[in-house]
């Protein structure tokens, strides 16, 4: 049995207390010592093209928060998903997976009450999220409403009494 050396350098307490330092109060992007994985905090902003989604998600379900399962949409409504988004807008809490829902169920996605508040005008919603290792590691001070967050796409007419047929 080959004879083990130790490893030398500082202890783990104080490497851990470095990089969290370098990763979460100076925003730099550093690998873990010990695994390699990147450390940087992600900025997530609620923008237009996660309102839209939100939008879209909201009239697939019948404005009641149905369950949508995005694979059984036709191509044309695929199309008009951005995916991407529904991953982010979790963080928000403005959607929601199935309960004990797992990976194999697929890519299932309901408007929470949260979530209809928001289009409707009644609930701010944090600007900015940061995310850390896919969780969600802290939020800006600075609140949107659904108004700022479409800009010139807002449309209130559509807000309050629904949409078209097609969008």
């Amino acid at each position: 049995m080959a004879k083990r050396t130790p490893i030398s350098g500082p202890p783990f307490s104080e490497v851990l207390e470095d990089f969290n330092r370098r990763v979460f109060d100076e925003g730099e992007k550093v690998f873990c010592p010990c695994c390699g994985y990147p450390g940087v905090v992600y900025t997530i902003t609620f923008d237009c093209a996660k309102g839209r989604s939100l939008y879209k998600l909201d009239w697939l379900g019948g404005y009641v928060g149905n369950w949508v399962r995005i694979s059984a949409l036709s191509d044309g409504e695929k199309q008009k998903l951005n995916s991407w988004n529904y991953a982010k807008m979790r963080f928000w809490k403005v959607i929601e997976k199935p309960p004990g829902w797992r990976k194999k169920d697929g890519n299932v996605w309901r408007v929470t009450d949260k979530g209809r508040a928001f289009l409707r005008g009644g609930l701010l919603l944090w600007r900015h999220v940061y995310v850390y290792h896919n969780e969600l590691h802290s939020v800006s001070r600075e609140r949107t409403s659904i108004q700022l967050a479409m800009g010139t796409e807002f449309d209130e007419y559509r807000l309050k009494y629904g949409y078209p047929e097609k969008f």
